[in-house]
């Protein structure tokens, strides 16, 4: 077999094209799923629902996740680029800005979901000792994630201003296969994931045990269905993403998973908010909850 020093010049192996080539398709199947689903949540919406901050911050996710497949095609380019023989330069702003979106949505994502878990318990009906249990736990969560990504963020802007692409690239998988950044940022994903939904489900249990499943089940269906997508399926897989971690698996493979649950975390928040808003416009502008649940639980889409 002919070594990689006999192919003739301006040729490359596709052993050095495949990681670039998975990339990008997995973020032009993920970015383009979100611009349907995008229009449905318009469709789904009212203009009174339009004004309200969920649906803003809905369509800034997506926004952001169809700019990530945007910027994934340039810098997976630039990747193929400087892995392969001769290793040519590559543009750190297009690489830092990948990496900033990439591993920056996330959090926001579930900041969006602590917003849900604010509605469901709102601190005007709930006790103040309950709100504290609930709330400082996830404002220490986001404020430890936010912390350690920045300090992620340095370390990787430094092993990316190396002058030798090769050993950037090196550097970065060092960073991102053995130092505790990206365990510890999985770790309180997790946590900050499973703390939500617990809270979430323990409210929807409480309102099948008082009575609301005799005359609400369809809203019991549709916070079971909105817990099942904007909470179990983060949980889920970021449990699924620590597995990995400590498993022998290389470097592409982790980064695939977590393309992958980035944008899972996107769509799932997005069904959350299309059925909130099918569930309200089936009911009607006038009707709420109060009449179903004691005590009253708002679906959080306001």
């Amino acid at each position: 077999m002919a070594s990689l020093d006999d192919l003739p010049p301006g040729w490359t192996s596709i052993a050095y094209l495949r990681p670039s080539v998975y990339y990008i398709i997995l973020g032009t199947i993920w970015a383009a799923c979100l611009v349907p689903l995008l229009c449905v949540l318009v469709i789904f919406s009212t203009p009174t629902s339009r004004r309200q901050p969920i649906f803003a911050m809905n369509v800034f996710v997506v926004l952001i996740g169809i700019i990530i497949g945007i910027v994934n095609l340039k810098f997976k380019r630039y990747t193929g680029e400087m892995l392969a023989p001769p290793a040519k330069g590559f543009d750190p702003k297009i690489v830092l800005a990948y990496i900033g979106l990439i591993i920056f949505i996330p959090p926001f994502v579930d900041c969006i979901l602590a917003y849900r878990l604010y509605v469901i318990y709102p601190p005007r009906s709930t006790p103040r000792t309950l709100t504290c249990i609930i709330f400082i736990p996830v404002l220490l969560f986001k404020v430890a994630r936010l912390t350690n990504l920045v300090l992620f963020i340095i370390a990787f802007t430094h092993a990316l201003l190396n002058p030798n692409p090769i050993t950037a690239f090196q550097e970065f998988q060092v960073i991102w296969n053995r130092e505790a950044w990206t365990k510890i940022e999985w770790f309180l994903g997790m946590f900050d994931n499973c703390w939500a939904t617990g809270w979430f489900l323990w409210r929807l249990w409480k309102s099948h045990r008082t009575g609301g499943a005799r005359d609400g089940s369809d809203k019991i269906m549709q916070l079971f269905h909105i817990a099942l997508s904007s909470f179990l399926f983060p949980c889920l897989f970021s449990i699924g993403q620590v597995i990995s971690t400590f498993l022998e698996s290389d470097f592409f493979l982790g980064s695939y998973l977590y393309v992958c649950n980035v944008y899972l975390q996107i769509i799932g928040l997005l069904f959350a908010t299309i059925w909130a808003f099918k569930g309200r416009a089936e009911r009607g502008a006038g009707s709420t909850y109060r009449r179903f649940f004691s005590p009253p639980i708002p679906l959080p889409f306001s």
